[in-house]
């Protein structure tokens, strides 16, 4: 609902409100007292930019604040990278010690079984393995 009322109001701040969404934006300021304070918010806000006097931004101010906007937005993987990446020392230390285990107890895969398989612990992949897998 308050996405709706917020692209109501945007469209009303333009004076592009069709009839029906006009009917339905008069009904939320009637009804709504928090959705007139915001539209009431808005209109001061607007009313305080247009009084203002272009003359008193420096040169290309539109420019750089819209760049600056831009750097802002943090997208998915950015966020993810910097959520997980105090975990990586971590992650490798646990590898690291796992493997150094499965090569201490190495005679458990057998005699014929690669470094990697040892260290991962993993043995070959053979008809055997798939039929009692059922695969």
């Amino acid at each position: 609902m308050k996405r709706e009322h917020e692209k109501l109001m945007m469209l009303a701040l333009g004076d592009e409100l069709s009839p029906i969404q006009k009917g339905e934006f008069e009904r939320l300021l009637g009804t709504e007292p928090e959705v007139r304070r915001e539209w009431e918010e808005l209109q001061a806000t607007r009313q305080l930019l247009s009084s203002a006097s272009p003359a008193a931004f420096e040169p290309f101010f539109a420019t750089r604040v819209m760049a600056r906007v831009g750097r802002q937005r943090e997208s998915l993987a950015d966020g993810l990278v910097r959520l997980f990446r105090p975990l990586v020392p971590a992650t490798v230390a646990m590898a690291l010690l796992l493997c150094a285990l499965n090569w201490q107890n190495g005679d458990l895969m057998g005699e014929g079984a690669s470094a990697l398989e040892v260290a991962f612990g993993m043995p070959a992949v053979s008809v055997e393995a798939a039929e009692l897998l059922d695969l």
